[in-house]
């Protein structure tokens, strides 16, 4: 079978006063062409995919009803918010999903809180600060909240509160 694939390269390409060294000469390239194609394919993929991830990541925070599904343990609110947070900082977003991520993060605040962040000024605040951590090529890279033994239960003026340390990691 060799000597088939040889004779019909061979025959096609090359004249019998060829020189030897033409045969391996022409394998060679079509080795670097083969190889080059599949590196220029595979490397579009990998780009594709970090896009989708991206993408999947914003939406699965988006698409999540708090009014159906809202965390059921400071800790857990607390974890939805740092994933909202890290989203907001690491990933490459619109305004759109930006506003929709803020809307998720707005969806997790007390009333209280809400009062003290109107809406357009806190969308203000984010957005320079975004624009500052991008500037300055900083971004979330993850975050680590105290296990549930170390929450502390706070109660003032009558209201009960949940005090659950997080560390955001930053990286520059």
């Amino acid at each position: 079978n060799a000597k088939t694939l040889d004779y019909i390269i061979g025959g096609i390409f090359m004249k019998k006063t060829t020189p030897k060294f033409i045969k391996p000469l022409i394998f060679i390239l079509i080795a670097l062409v083969i190889i080059g194609v599949f590196y220029y394919c595979s490397r579009k993929k990998v780009d594709n995919n970090e896009e989708i991830a991206a993408e999947d990541e914003i939406s699965v925070i988006v698409n999540r009803d708090l009014t159906l599904n809202y965390p059921s343990t400071p800790k857990s609110v607390v974890t939805f918010y740092s994933e909202i947070i890290k989203t907001i900082y690491k990933t490459e977003h619109t305004d759109e999903q930006l506003q929709a991520l803020a809307g998720q993060a707005r969806g997790l605040f007390d009333e209280e809180l809400l009062k003290h962040n109107e809406y357009s000024a806190y969308m203000d605040r984010l957005r320079a600060e975004v624009k500052s951590y991008k500037d300055a090529g900083r971004f979330i890279s993850g975050y680590q909240i105290e296990d549930g033994y170390n929450i502390e239960y706070i109660k003032s003026e009558g209201k009960e509160y949940a005090k659950v340390n997080v560390k955001y990691y930053v990286r520059e």
